[in-house]
């Protein structure tokens, strides 16, 4: 099967676009390695997937998220979530901050 040339243009330039919003993009703030203390709280790695919700920061602008646990310790949880354009993001944010998603 051949390839359609008139259209192989567009589609290259957006997913070009698409890669630039995403490079360029909001990033999540994670918490930093001095705020988990790993050596002193090691984490758990899940053995299985846990729905959560949980605040995450980009910048300035909090944002409620459906997330996945990874791994959490005695002060913060790991969650994976799908960013803007379906793009996985991954943060370690408080664990205060996580709910069990109803």
């Amino acid at each position: 099967m051949g390839s359609n040339r008139r259209y192989e243009r567009f589609y290259d330039e957006q997913a070009n676009r698409r890669m630039e919003a995403e490079v360029a993009g909001p990033r999540p703030l994670t918490l930093t390695a001095a705020e988990l203390e790993l050596e002193r709280f090691p984490a758990t790695r899940a053995e299985r997937e846990y729905a959560v919700e949980t605040w995450i920061r980009y910048e300035q602008v909090p944002v409620r998220v459906r997330a996945s646990v990874i791994e959490w310790n005695d002060r913060a949880v790991h969650v994976r979530w799908a960013g803007p354009g379906g793009a996985e993001r991954d943060a370690w944010v408080w664990a205060s901050s996580v709910t069990v998603a109803s």
